[in-house]
């Protein structure tokens, strides 16, 4: 982790998205105590080092192959989420501190993983929002909530001008078709709200038309692996920057970061690798780049782009 955040620095990041997913941060999670350890010691490098901390409360994404933890969510009701979504929010800011909180950016990923159709409406949502802010003692915390481009605008309009978040929350994967106008919809929105503007998971999305389960399309994700969308990867970077100035966003953030270090080559063998082995031979080698302070093409793109639009995060 340490020498992680080391790299990230001397690519002139000044800020770290962790996601903190329900239901880790609460105590009748178990382990919730080695979590608890565990993020404190990440909240304490990542300030070590100057730079902010911003945490987005997700889901676990159980049963997919992008997480190990195998969750039963079936007796979950949307008043029970209500009121844990809650506990996690003051759990993380009693012990993190975070500059940045992000309650949700994916309503539709949240309602699908949870099976809670009462997420899917954006009236009942920001009664969510509104039970984890009523009486919120946030601190220094900027609080904020959103959607992904791909997402149903009419959620923007509710959070902004039906509660008190700090800020709009964009997630960008997706570009096909109007997707990437749908940023200036929604920092426009924001803007006339008076609400700050983050975007906190941005990247390339390798399709060229819509998907189902776009958060979760483990053969989509697995694209990104392949060396040979290198430069695809630092035009979508270049295009973010831009639209991040343009439209007044306080902190912008890569997702994938991984890609910062290293790729693979896309070969008769490793075209046939399914997601779950592409990212641990990823993963390896990604280490070995970071031990020995190797950055890939993407990875060097991103450090002369910070410097020169000096607002990317």
């Amino acid at each position: 982790m340490k020498i992680y955040l080391d790299r990230l620095k001397e690519l002139g990041v000044k800020g770290v998205t962790v996601s903190i997913d329900y239901p880790l941060y609460l105590s009748s999670f178990d382990p919730y105590q080695e979590y608890v350890e565990f993020y404190r010691k990440v909240a304490g490098e990542v300030r070590a080092r100057g730079m902010k901390l911003d945490v987005e409360v997700g889901v676990v994404f159980s049963g997919t192959a992008f997480s190990k933890l195998s969750l039963n969510y079936s007796g979950l009701t949307f008043e029970k989420y209500k009121v844990e979504k809650r506990q996690m929010v003051l759990n993380i800011i009693r012990d993190l501190k975070p500059d940045y909180l992000t309650i949700d950016a994916e309503p539709d990923t949240e309602a699908s993983l949870l099976g809670l159709s009462e997420l899917n409406n954006p009236e009942k949502y920001t009664e969510l929002i509104n039970h984890v802010l009523n009486g919120l003692e946030k601190g220094d915390t900027e609080i904020g909530a959103g959607i992904g481009n791909w997402g149903d605008l009419k959620y923007v309009e509710y959070f902004c001008s039906e509660t008190s978040l700090d800020f709009i929350t964009i997630h960008v994967y997706p570009v096909f078709g109007r997707l990437l106008y749908n940023i200036d919809a929604i920092s426009e929105t924001a803007r006339r709200h008076g609400k700050n503007i983050v975007v906190n998971e941005a990247w390339l999305y390798k399709v060229d038309r819509p998907v189902p389960n776009i958060a979760a399309a483990e053969e989509v994700f697995r694209l990104d692996a392949f060396s040979f969308w290198a430069p695809l990867d630092q035009q979508f970077l270049a295009v973010l920057a831009k639209s991040a100035r343009a439209n007044g966003v306080e902190y912008f953030s890569p997702f994938w970061s991984i890609y910062f270090f290293t790729y693979v080559d896309y070969t008769w063998n490793t075209a046939r690798l399914p997601y779950s082995e592409l990212s641990e031979r990823v993963n390896r080698e990604a280490v070995e780049k970071i031990i020995a302070g190797e950055f890939s093409t993407t990875g060097e793109f991103y450090k002369e782009l910070i410097k020169l639009w000096g607002t990317v995060d």
